[in-house]
């Protein structure tokens, strides 16, 4: 069975959080971890900003981006392209009424749906609802 991994989770990843090891407790559980490109920009930028906003050097933003090429080579992560009918899925799911959240929360909804996903890992509690409003099955790090 497949689980989508969003940013919220991915980086932490990167970053130590609270919930970081739980994070990486799940992950060592599952066979296959679906990145998709929304995922991977989250990430992108979250990385970059903290760099550009002074918090840790040129080596450590290196490290960081090494870090995520890495995970591309990585069981059981596989990074997934989504493509322009995300955009339709998404406005069809704001159009049923189940469920709000931001834009960004719903392309990776949308893109769920459109790869036949199922089990979302997310530490959005606002995305987590919309998506159980979809039907989708939510695990949350605790």
């Amino acid at each position: 069975m497949s689980l989508y991994l969003d940013s919220s989770c991915f980086l932490k990843l990167f970053f130590p959080e609270p919930e970081s090891d739980c994070v990486r407790a799940v992950l060592e559980e599952e066979n296959r971890v679906v990145i998709s490109t929304i995922t991977e920009v989250e990430t992108l930028t979250q990385i970059y900003g903290f760099h550009l906003g002074r918090h840790y050097t040129k080596q450590k933003l290196t490290r960081l981006l090494k870090r995520l090429s890495e995970y591309r080579n990585m069981d059981p992560f596989e990074f997934v392209q989504v493509d322009q009918s995300l955009f339709n899925t998404a406005k069809k799911q704001i159009s049923a009424r189940r469920g709000h959240c931001r834009t960004m929360d719903r392309l990776h909804l949308a893109a769920m749906q459109d790869f036949r996903m199922s089990r979302l890992f997310t530490n959005d509690r606002t995305q987590a609802q919309a998506a159980r409003d979809l039907g989708f099955h939510v695990i949350h790090p605790n």
